[in-house]
C-alpha cells in the first residue's frame, strides 16, 4: 500500500483548528528509460515494452503516449507492457500513470510512423521452394534509417530499399497454398494493409511406366 500523509488547510500558522484535514496517498515515482520498439505505426495495436525501474503492480497503471492512454500490465519492477493506441505521425513522450496521477520522473520518446499504401507487389505468385524476389512499391517515403522487413505470415525477411518508394525482399519456403504479405518497420509493425500471395507448388512425377525406353522408338509414358 502507498504511504499516506496528512494534508491540513489552515487559516493561520498555528493551525489549531484546520479548515480542511485529509489523508493523501503518496505514490512513489518510477523511471521510464526506453520503449521496445521505439516506434510503431499510427494505426496502433502492436505490443510495446516499457523498460525502467520502480514499477509496482497496480490495476490502474496506464501508459501515456503523448496525451493518449492505454492500459498497462506490470510484468516486473523493470518492465511494463501495453498495446499501442492509435496516434498521429511524429514523436511523443511516453509516461506512466497510476490512479490518475503521472508517476514517471523521466521520459522516453516514441516515434509514430505513418501508414503507407501499396502501389504494387510483384509477383503475386511465389514458389513454395522459396527464393522468389518480391518487388514492392509504396506511395509514401521509405525511411532508410529504419530496418524494414517483408512479413510472409509470421516469417520476416529483410527488405532492401532501392529508392525512396521501392525495394525488394526474398520469399521463404512454404508448404501452404497462400500467405499474408505486408511491409513492416522493425518486426511485426505493418506499415501497409496486408495482401495475399499465392504459393505455387511444382509438380513432381512419382511413378513412370515404363521407366526404360529404347533409343529411336516411340511409346506412351504414364505418369
Amino acid at each position: 500500500n502507498a504511504p499516506m500523509v496528512l494534508l491540513r488547510l489552515c487559516r493561520d500558522q498555528d493551525c489549531v483548528v484546520p479548515l480542511v484535514s485529509r489523508d493523501i496517498h503518496v505514490l512513489p515515482s518510477v523511471s521510464v528509460i526506453q520503449t521496445v520498439p521505439a516506434f510503431g505505426v499510427v494505426s496502433g495495436g502492436s505490443l510495446i515494452r516499457v523498460l525502467g525501474s520502480g514499477f509496482v503492480p497496480d490495476a490502474t497503471t496506464e501508459c501515456l503516449f503523448g496525451n493518449v492512454s492505454a492500459p498497462a500490465y506490470v510484468l516486473s519492477s523493470e518492465e511494463v507492457q501495453c498495446t499501442l493506441p492509435v496516434g498521429t505521425p511524429g514523436k511523443v513522450i511516453v509516461q506512466l500513470r497510476r490512479q490518475g496521477v503521472i508517476v514517471s520522473n523521466s521520459l522516453a520518446e516514441f516515434d509514430y510512423l505513418p501508414s503507407m499504401t501499396l502501389n504494387a507487389v510483384e509477383p503475386r505468385v511465389i514458389s513454395a521452394e522459396g527464393g522468389t524476389v518480391v518487388s514492392v512499391t509504396v506511395q509514401k517515403y521509405l525511411n532508410s534509417s529504419l530496418l524494414h522487413y517483408c512479413r510472409f505470415n509470421d516469417v520476416m525477411t529483410r527488405f532492401v530499399i532501392v529508392n525512396t518508394s521501392s525495394g525488394h525482399c526474398e520469399a521463404p519456403a512454404f508448404q501452404v497454398d497462400s500467405v499474408e504479405f505486408a511491409l513492416s518497420a522493425g518486426k511485426f509493425n505493418d506499415l501497409v494493409a496486408p495482401v495475399t500471395l499465392t504459393v505455387h507448388h511444382p509438380l513432381f512425377p512419382i511413378f513412370l511406366d515404363p521407366n526404360v525406353l529404347v533409343a529411336g522408338s516411340e511409346g506412351v509414358i504414364n505418369v
